[in-house]
């Protein structure tokens, strides 16, 4: 909600708080894929059963937001948000 915020200008833009957010969310997105291993369809579980239906395809989503996450944050570096607010929307 913060890079939301800011992305949206309706907070005042801190670049360092901004790169430092985004710096946290393509770390988190890199381990998202461990939470849903091989087997992991069977017991007690909230995943949606369309995970596993095209698992393919989830994956591959997974990997596109995994790869714009990292985006974000290396646009992040440059400081400016006219530059971010375009990455932010993909994300």
């Amino acid at each position: 909600s913060v890079m939301g915020g800011m992305a949206r200008e309706k907070t005042p833009f801190d670049a360092a708080e901004f790169r430092k957010r985004a710096l946290n969310v393509a770390f988190i997105a890199q381990g998202l894929d461990e939470h849903w291993p091989k087997g992991s369809d069977k017991g007690g579980t909230d995943a949606l059963p369309a995970i596993w239906e095209n698992e393919a395809d989830f994956r591959a989503k997974l990997k596109s937001f995994q790869d714009q996450a990292n985006q974000l944050y290396r646009v992040s570096k440059t400081g400016t948000l006219d530059a971010l607010k375009p990455e932010f929307g993909k994300l």
